[in-house]
């Protein structure tokens, strides 16, 4: 599966919110909460994305063999 920052960001949100005694964020809130944090692991995620490569050897690929060749994170 690739990365993706909103999915990533509204799972953080709601560990956040989910630490936060007697959920007392309003709806408001923990939608602005959310967005926040979708923005930061968007970037997160276009970061290592655009920046990182996978070692040949390093990985395996679904049947069990090493990846031949260079190739980017998704």
């Amino acid at each position: 599966m690739a990365m993706n920052g909103n999915q990533m960001g509204s799972e953080v949100a709601a560990a956040i919110a989910a630490t936060v005694p007697g959920g007392m964020l309003d709806v408001n809130e923990k939608a602005i909460l959310e967005q926040q944090w979708q923005v930061i692991c968007t970037a997160i995620v276009d970061h290592i994305t655009a920046n990182g490569n996978a070692t040949p050897g390093t990985f395996l690929d679904s049947l069990g063999g090493a990846l031949t060749g260079k190739g980017d994170l998704e």
